[in-house]
């Protein structure tokens, strides 16, 4: 099964389901397992922050996979990733080598059976204001969205990011 998600008032009410309502959903369903990916996390992408700490205060292991957690672009959320890493948040970092590469994926999933991706970063604009489109999947090919995840964060591009590395 897929479905269409967005986010912007132009597709509002089209039809499509909005972002916002599939995330929430899709982190309330998690049980056994909840993936975040994104290039990008804002400090002001409430729905997904409470996301995670639902699934944390559950006990469910959750994966936070970002580019580069020393870069520009997370400099003002290393407090709650600190705070969330002490409490059992698994957190990577995608290492720039080459200079110039990024990890630009934006993906929510939970029991490896569902599956959202899309072009959000995961920002309070790009939820609730920007035009952005996405897809929610199910099933096969949810578990092989998580596996492909699962190789990358097996591969030297990536660093496991622990408490310590903070201070």
């Amino acid at each position: 099964m897929a479905q269409i998600l967005v986010s912007g008032l132009g597709w509002m009410g089209r039809g499509a389901i909005s972002y916002d309502t599939a995330a929430r959903a899709l982190f309330e369903a998690a049980e056994t397992e909840l993936l975040v990916v994104s290039y990008m996390f804002s400090s002001q992408a409430e729905a997904i922050w409470s996301g995670i700490d639902l699934a944390l205060g559950r006990g469910i292991p959750t994966r936070l996979v970002l580019n580069n957690v020393w870069g520009k672009d997370h400099q003002w959320i290393q407090s709650k990733l600190k705070d969330r890493v002490k409490n059992g948040l698994e957190l990577w970092s995608f290492k720039a080598v080459p200079q110039g590469s990024y990890l630009h994926a934006k993906i929510l999933a939970a029991n490896r059976n569902q599956v959202i991706i899309g072009s959000h970063n995961l920002s309070k604009a790009a939820i609730k204001e920007n035009h952005e489109l996405g897809v929610r999947l199910e099933g096969k090919a949810a578990a092989d969205t998580v596996a492909t995840v699962d190789r990358l964060l097996g591969s030297d591009w990536m660093q496991l990011v622990k408490p310590a590395d903070f201070n």
